[in-house]
């Protein structure tokens, strides 16, 4: 093909599966993604753009658990880069609008087609063959299924970066292309997912171990130059989780068979969201099934060893991995098996690349004057590819299962293989149906249904006045009242960060230890991170400093509050009444003569003045005691002491002072300073190698044996 054709093909290649990828998007069909990325990520996205709007950082987030570390939860991703990007795009929208984040993460998809396209490309593999390949890595199943959790898809779509450096410098005997390996690993890691940084790890590793053990070597040392990059926010990530509640994470191995058929079949038990034989949506494509069968005839040693080191971390024969892994806090809670599907679907996108590739090479015929027969037969494999595709357009979103799944998938298959035959025959114009095709078969296989999206449109912008549900005036009421808390029920409690409001109950992995043993010294958690409050806890309701209920009329709470010792606020007719506790305390306590008042009660900042008498006290914050908080007496440092096991105080001298307390982690000032250095560094050492020679590339049979 001509470089103009080829360039051709790409660019429609792309834009089809672009135009699928945002079949997603409202207004287009009014789907939305939901789960995660509505509850958990876009609240964490929208009160960090709040703080810095307002000439803030944030570094604590008081919004759930008593106060929890802000800069500290990987999971915001605060020092990732394209982070920044989306704050500055909902710069004059004064918030995070939800479909500039819907839009983010599957530029994040279209990003790992793209890198996945250059660097099957360099390995001189075809252009069809390089993007059915990246299709298989950025369309695949378990891409589709895991784009509701933002860090696994932001971290795993720079994988394809490292091993295009690693595969340069094995061509160049030059160490300089592991710039990329460094680049990627410490993007992976600041996207905010350190399983997916753990399997990219630990694949990376291996793919280039598969070629020689110096770059095995090579690799490692970039990772933990990677780590450098990334301190400033490994050093607060690693401080935050010292007090975190242990989870494990590593199962005893993944043994079901259905777990593995849902990688050639789409659907073999009906997907449906809050079915029990719910599976995750692994499907890899026409593509891969085809790269698979044609394995055999050219082998990868690098995709072999990958996918055997994937194998081997999902199912975990006799135990041996969860027994090794087991020995450390930290690796447990690191190594979910899951997450090596990430780099096995890349390496089968180089399976699938490689095969059609090998088709495409091999018994080509001489190229001579086209006769009637080729184009025949080229229409002959056009007409059902495109008649199949239209059908299958036109029975979507209905969900395929059992042995119609099969059977759709082999029909898939079979057009498949003859559009590249036709390919191999020269026919310029079936690369674009092909490319089609497996868009079509992407789409209706995974995208918009039950467990991926969910009909309609999540309101793009809350006014900050605004709690929808909510009775406006007892909104203001909360506002005004942020010393004191609130318990939720049938309300996500993170979701109360995009509004400024606190409560004790939360559902993040940085639960910490001291604060759950706390509470389960009234009662018992009911999962892993979540626990509810009731009305009838007086004492735990006074302990956490709840003044507010918002509860679901006609839930369990309702009838609870109905008594002396609760008010309502506002409406009753709201879609959640607000109730007010009347003995409730604030969440600090001054335990001596005379009284107290907050002057300033800002998430890193909380100032106190107390009108004392002739004798000494304690003063309390309800407020998580963690590493970073700092306590000063009238402008004098006091050290802070633990009360009730989960919160600080600090002893108080006679008279009236002004107390404070102030949120302001080491590590994050030592984490930059070490990014800083290890980024001049690393710009230093590009400089100085700029203008080494680079050798040759070997040829290609060679160098992917």
């Amino acid at each position: 093909m001509t470089p103009l054709r080829t360039r051709t093909i790409v660019t429609l290649a792309a834009l089809a599966t672009y135009l699928f990828w945002i079949e997603y998007l409202p207004p287009f069909t009014r789907m939305h993604l939901y789960s995660d990325i509505e509850g958990f990520h876009w609240p964490l996205l929208v009160s960090a753009f709040e703080a810095l709007r307002h000439g803030r950082f944030p570094l604590w987030d008081p919004s759930i658990y008593c106060g929890i570390p802000f800069a500290g939860n990987i999971q915001a991703a605060l020092f990732y880069p394209p982070t920044w990007i989306l704050f500055a795009v909902n710069v004059f929208s004064r918030h995070v609008l939800f479909k500039t984040l819907e839009v983010w993460v599957f530029l994040h998809g279209w990003l790992a087609f793209c890198l996945c396209y250059v660097w099957l490309r360099s390995r001189n593999l075809s252009c069809l063959a390089s993007v059915l390949g990246a299709m298989v890595f950025a369309l695949g199943g378990y891409m589709v299924s895991q784009n509701t959790h933002v860090g696994i898809v932001t971290g795993y779509c720079w994988t394809p970066l490292a091993w295009l450096g690693i595969d340069q410098a094995f061509r160049a005997s030059s160490w300089r292309p592991m710039w990329k390996v460094v680049a990627a690993s410490a993007l992976c890691f600041l996207a905010g997912y350190p399983p997916s940084f753990a399997a990219f790890a630990i694949a990376t590793f291996v793919y280039a171990a598969a070629r020689s053990w110096r770059y095995g070597l090579a690799t490692l040392v970039a990772v933990a130059a990677s780590l450098g990059v990334a301190a400033v926010q490994l050093l607060p990530a690693a401080e935050a989780s010292v007090l975190k509640t242990f989870d494990p994470k590593y199962g005893p191995g993944i043994h079901d068979p259905l777990f593995y058929i849902h990688f050639l079949v789409p659907d073999w038990v009906g997907m449906q969201f809050g079915d029990p034989n719910l599976h995750l949506y692994l499907y890899l494509g026409a593509p891969a099934l085809f790269g698979i069968v044609w394995l055999v005839n050219r082998p990868d040693r690098g995709a072999l060893a990958v996918l055997g080191a994937c194998a081997l971390f999902l199912t975990n024969p006799f135990g041996v991995i969860s027994g090794l892994v087991s020995r450390s806090v930290l690796l447990v809670q690191i190594f979910p098996m899951l997450s090596f599907v990430e780099p096995a679907t890349l390496a089968f996108g180089l399976v699938a690349a490689n095969g059609i590739d090998a088709f495409l090479q091999s018994a080509k015929p001489s190229m001579g004057p086209v006769s009637l027969r080729p184009r025949v037969q080229a229409f002959a494999t056009a007409a059902p590819l495109v008649l199949w595709s239209v059908y299958r357009l036109i029975v979507w979103p209905q969900p395929v299962a059992g042995w119609r799944s099969i059977l759709e998938t082999g029909v898939t298959l079979m057009l498949f293989a003859a559009g590249l035959l036709s390919v191999r025959r020269g026919v310029w114009w079936m690369p674009v149906l092909l490319c089609v095709m497996v868009g079509v078969d992407y789409k209706v296989c995974g995208t918009s249904r039950t467990f991926s999206t969910l009909p309609g449109d999540v309101e793009p912008y809350y006014p900050r006045r605004v709690f929808r549900g909510l009775d406006p005036y007892a909104y203001d009421i909360l506002r005004e009242n942020r010393q004191y808390r609130l318990a939720v029920d049938k309300i996500q409690p993170t979701d109360l960060r995009r509004y400024g409001l606190a409560t004790p109950q939360g559902f993040d992995p940085l639960l910490p230890r001291q604060f759950k043993s706390l509470i389960e010294q009234y009662k018992p958690f009911r999962t892993n991170r979540l626990f509810e409050v009731q009305p009838a806890d007086t004492a735990l309701v006074g302990l956490l400093g709840v003044r507010y209920f918002v509860i679901d009329p006609g839930g369990p709470l309702d009838a609870a509050v109905a008594n002396r010792e609760y008010r309502l606020v506002g409406r009753r007719n709201s879609r959640f009444p607000v109730y007010e506790y009347l003995n409730a305390k604030p969440a600090w306590r001054w335990q001596g003569p005379g009284g107290a008042r907050a002057v300033r009660w800002e998430p890193e900042l909380r100032e106190f003045a107390l009108n004392g008498e002739e004798a000494s006290g304690r003063f309390i914050l309800i407020e998580q005691f963690y590493p970073g908080w700092r306590a000063s007496i009238d402008g004098h440092p006091v050290p802070t002491e633990r009360w009730n096991g989960a919160f600080q105080s600090v002893a108080v001298p006679p008279g009236s002072h002004a107390v404070r307390f102030q949120y302001r982690p080491a590590s994050v000032v030592l984490g930059a300073a070490i990014s800083s250095v290890s980024l001049l560094g690393f710009a230093m050492w590009l400089w100085a190698t700029r203008q080494k020679p680079q050798r040759l590339a070997l040829d290609r049979r060679q160098d992917y044996s």
